[in-house]
């Protein structure tokens, strides 16, 4: 992918080709991510523990940012339905059908090869909600979700 004419006399900065660069590990790397990583010194980031702290604290958020965005592309509205009512209260398990029902009535298409175990499992599977015995809570990283779709305006009333 090349890089948009505006941009083509940074490549000059960071002595890079007019192509932005897909690492086999799949993360992006631009401009930005370039002078994060190999460019400290513009951030007057130069004693060696201060850069260890923010290189951790832009990995961890990073990472959590990317985490969170993708589960938020794979759920449904009713599991964020489900989540914001663990949010309050423990449920049991059963109590979590009529979430799961009423959504499956309103979107059939979705739901018709759909069972409630799945939809269950994708919220286990994302470690948003915990089950002991029979009784559901949500985790310290479904709190986490709910407050970064609340702080990325993401909607909280999406189908299914």
């Amino acid at each position: 992918m090349e890089i948009p004419l505006r941009l083509r006399d940074f490549q000059a900065q960071w002595g890079k080709s007019r192509f932005w660069t897909f690492p086999r590990s799949g993360v992006f790397h631009g401009p930005l991510t370039h002078e994060l990583c190999y460019r400290p010194d513009k951030r007057n980031i130069t004693n060696p523990a201060e850069r260890e702290r923010v290189l951790i604290r832009l990995v961890s958020v990073t990472g959590t940012a990317a985490l969170f965005e993708r589960a938020y592309i794979l759920i449904f509205g009713s599991q964020i339905r489900a989540l914001q009512t663990l949010n309050a209260r423990l449920l049991q398990k059963q109590e979590l059908v009529p979430f799961y029902v009423a959504a499956k009535s309103e979107y059939q298409n979705i739901y018709s090869n759909y069972a409630f175990d799945q939809w269950f499992n994708f919220m286990l599977s994302q470690t948003f909600i915990i089950m002991q015995g029979n009784t559901v809570g949500i985790t310290n990283r479904g709190r986490e979700f709910l407050k970064y779709l609340i702080q990325e305006a993401h909607s909280l009333n999406k189908a299914g």
